[in-house]
């Protein structure tokens, strides 16, 4: 009798352990859909924000300008106030 007992208790603690499973994956998938929804959302107003006469080929005439991406790096390290390769100072970062 006291084993019946003992397996009850373990089937009751292994249903509390897959609801609370249940319950930890309900929350997180609800979290990554607001994510995905508050992403998506963000996405769609940074393309709005770009003119739709937005000319993509100048991007690839300056990278043609001669100037190769590391001779870039190496010009932009020296610098001060800025970090690697990007542009951005380095008080924003």
């Amino acid at each position: 009798m006291e084993k019946v007992l003992q397996y009850k208790a373990n089937i009751e603690a292994l249903q509390n352990a897959i609801n609370d499973f249940k319950l930890r994956y309900t929350v997180t998938l609800s979290n990554l859909q607001i994510l995905t929804e508050k992403f998506s959302t963000e996405l769609d107003h940074e393309a709005a924000a770009v003119p739709s006469d937005f000319d993509t080929s100048k991007r690839e005439e300056t990278e043609s300008d001669g100037e190769s991406e590391e001779e870039s790096e190496q010009a932009q390290e020296g610098q001060p106030g800025y970090d690697s390769i990007y542009t951005t100072p380095s008080a924003y970062i």
